[in-house]
C-alpha cells in the first residue's frame, strides 16, 4: 500500500511542477529581492557609506574627549570640596582655640566694641596646601 502512494505521489510530482505553465511567482519574486540587495549593496559601498562612517569616527572621538573633561571636572569639584571642608575644620579648629584661651576677648565676653578678632595664620604662610 505504502509504495503504491508512493509511486503515484511520484508519477504526479512533475506534472503539478509543469501546470505552472510559465515563469514561477517564487522566482520571480527571489530575484526582485536579490536585484534591490545588489542596489543597496552598491549604494552602501559609496561615498556616502565613507562619509557616515567618518562622521561616526569624529562623534565618537568628540564624547571620549567630552568624558574625559567630564571626569577631570568631577574631579576637580571633589577636591575643592576636600579643600573647603578641610578649610572650614580648620577654621572650627583656631575659633575654638581662640575661645578657650584664658583672659582672651572673646572668653572674659568683654570686647573692644568693633567685633573683630585676629586669628594667627597656620604655620608656613597663609594659604593651605591644595
Amino acid at each position: 500500500m505504502r509504495r503504491c502512494i508512493a509511486l503515484v505521489a511520484a508519477a504526479l510530482l512533475p506534472a503539478c511542477v509543469s501546470l505552472g505553465g510559465g515563469e514561477d511567482p517564487l522566482d520571480t519574486r527571489l530575484a526582485d529581492v536579490e536585484a534591490r540587495l545588489a542596489r543597496l549593496e552598491r549604494v552602501a559601498g559609496g561615498p556616502a557609506m565613507l562619509e557616515l562612517s567618518q562622521r561616526v569616527d569624529a562623534l565618537e572621538s568628540e564624547l571620549r574627549r567630552l568624558r574625559g573633561q567630564a571626569e577631570v571636572l568631577e574631579n576637580g569639584g571633589e577636591a575643592l570640596r576636600r579643600q573647603q571642608r578641610d578649610l572650614y575644620g580648620d577654621l572650627e579648629r583656631r575659633l575654638a582655640a581662640l575661645e578657650a584661651r584664658p583672659g582672651s576677648a572673646a572668653a572674659s565676653g568683654a570686647g573692644t566694641g568693633t567685633g573683630a578678632a585676629v586669628v594667627a595664620a597656620p604655620a608656613g604662610g597663609s594659604r593651605p596646601a591644595p
